[in-house]
Order: C-alpha cells, then structure tokens, then sequence
C-alpha cells in the first residue's frame, strides 16, 4: 500500500469512527428524550447528514 493510499485509508477510518460515534450518541440522545425507536433511529440518521466532516480534512 503506498503512502496515499495509507493515508486516504486513514481519513475514511476517521470519517467512520467520528460518525459511527455521533449516531450512537444521537441514538442514545434520542431514547432519553422519550422517542420510540423509530424516531430515534430517525433522529440519529438526520445527525449524520449533518456532520460537518470539513475538520477531518485538515492535516494532522
């Protein structure tokens, strides 16, 4: 794997993590707040649309 690719490889496991992780706190956001699942499903896929991934584009 060349160095590019190592790095492209390394901004899609962070682009992952960072929503993988705000989903799961949405979710959980959504439950505490009292929706069902469906709408706390909805709640944390409308959070993931919104994600400003711009920060991940910086160098590190």
């Amino acid at each position: 794997m060349s160095d590019d690719d190592a790095e492209r490889m390394a901004l899609a496991q962070r682009v992952r993590a960072t929503v993988l992780d705000l989903v799961l706190a949405a979710y959980e956001e959504a439950g505490v707040s009292g929706l069902c699942a469906e709408g706390r499903l909805d709640y944390a896929i409308d959070r993931a649309r919104q994600v400003d991934l711009s920060p991940m584009l910086k160098d590190d």
